[in-house]
């Protein structure tokens, strides 16, 4: 540890007993008037290991273990919560924006993993993950609810309702910044052969609502900003083009003789070997 001017304790001068990783407070900056960018709290590494070992580095590591058994409580309340990193940003006064011109940011975490060529060209690695969250479990091991990744809109601070954002209101967004190729895929169930198992169940759902009470939607999926040049909808024996034409399968047994029911843009529908 380091005390807030960053100089390391006598304690921990000695290499010999220098941690792998230690974690230090540079002191809080209140009011300075300055340009400046602080970490409050840093760890940082930087391997220049130049063997082949199967070696594996963690900047920061948060655990919370739930070790003991608690007794049941009738299924009144919550007993024990454990979360292993938190990260909060909060605002408290406004940051000098206006109305088309607004100012300030809150970002709770921020992850970046990427490649750099400062020192080499880096290349053939295996994968490059912003963020991976996995979820274990044992046999007769229960759960109500398993999720991987879980956004919540807690309006006011779970006591009541909240603005909308005025540009982009999403539980999630996906985007490249200009100049990038973009992403092959927006969301993607990887299965083998990157990773053995399905993403889902053979009994599970693709997209769907687990809600217990029907929710009230002004839109399903809408792709008006998207210019699509091939399919918009495809599935087997069923597709829908960018353009609105529809095709459909007709199987011998219902009278099609093979034949697939087309569906133009102006809503005609007849029966073509293939649609356009």
């Amino acid at each position: 540890m380091t005390n807030a001017s960053g100089t390391v304790p006598a304690v921990l001068s000695d290499t010999a007993q220098m941690p792998l990783f230690w974690l230090y407070q540079k002191g809080a900056l209140v009011g300075s008037g300055v340009n400046t960018s602080i970490g409050l709290f840093e760890a940082n590494y930087n391997d220049t290991g130049t063997t082949a070992n199967n070696d594996s580095f963690t900047g920061v590591t948060g655990n919370c273990n739930l070790l003991g058994a608690r007794p049941s409580t009738g299924g009144v309340g919550l007993v024990a919560a454990c979360v292993g990193v938190v990260g909060a940003a909060r605002g408290f006064q406004s940051q000098g924006g206006a109305l088309g011109f607004e100012q300030g940011e809150l970002h709770a975490m921020n992850i970046v993993a990427g490649l750099s060529n400062i020192y080499a060209t880096p290349s053939n690695y295996y994968d490059i993950i912003g963020a991976e969250s996995n979820i274990t479990g044992c046999t007769g091991c229960t759960m109500k609810i398993r999720i991987g990744f879980n956004s919540g809109d807690f309006g006011n601070g779970g006591s009541g309702d909240s603005e909308q954002g005025s540009l982009i209101d999403a539980a999630y967004a996906i985007f490249s910044v200009a100049g990038t190729r973009g992403w092959k895929y927006g969301i993607d169930f990887a299965g083998a052969p990157v990773y053995g198992g399905n993403a889902l169940s053979p009994a599970g759902t693709v997209l769907g609502s687990t809600a217990a009470t029907p929710t009230l939607a002004a839109q399903g999926i809408d792709l008006q900003n998207f210019t699509i040049s091939g399919n918009a909808f495809r599935s087997t024996g069923f597709a829908v083009s960018g353009t609105g034409a529809l095709t459909a399968s007709l199987p011998t047994s219902a009278g099609g003789g093979g034949l697939a029911v087309c569906v133009d843009t102006a809503g005609a529908m007849y029966k073509k070997a293939t649609c356009p």
